[in-house]
This record gives C-alpha cells, structure tokens and sequence, in this order.
C-alpha cells in the first residue's frame, strides 16, 4: 500500500503526511490538527525549523491561505512546541 503523502506550504517539499504539521481553518483561525480529527481542506507545514520561520516572516501563509485567517497571537509559539515534541 502506498504511503499518503503531501505538500510542505513553505519549502514545497514532499513528505509522508504523519511527518508534518497538519492545520486547518475552523472559524476563521488557524488550528493545529495533529491528530486528524478534522476533515476538509488542510495545509500541511514541515518540522524544520529553518522552514518554519522563513514562513513566519514572509507573508507566503498569508498568500496561501488567501487572507482567510488571522493568526492568534501565539500561533507560532504553539508550533514550535509541536516541533520540539516532534524532535524528542
């Protein structure tokens, strides 16, 4: 069976999908799935850090979720948790 794979927003690299951040758009704020539980359209964001914060100061989330969202305030801080879980 072949592995699902998908789309890094930032660097447009492929991976297997469980080795990626998984968001998604619940009323207008941009949440971090992990687990899954939501279906619909996700964006998926890779666990390296380099990656990570070239999209955080650029304005390609902005322009890949088409001005859709506003991010809370500690949206970055909650992904950089999820990568420093990843790496343990």
């Amino acid at each position: 069976m072949r592995e699902i794979e998908r789309v890094c927003i930032s660097c447009y690299k492929t991976f297997n999908r469980n080795k990626l951040i998984k968001m998604k758009i619940v009323e207008g704020n941009l949440i971090i799935n992990p687990s899954g539980y939501l279906v619909g359209r996700s964006y998926y964001l890779c666990y390296n850090v380099d990656c990570i914060n070239k999209l955080k100061n650029s304005k390609k989330l902005e322009k890949t979720l088409k001005n859709k969202v506003k991010l809370s305030t500690d949206f970055w801080e909650v992904v950089q948790k999820e990568v420093s879980l990843y790496e343990q």
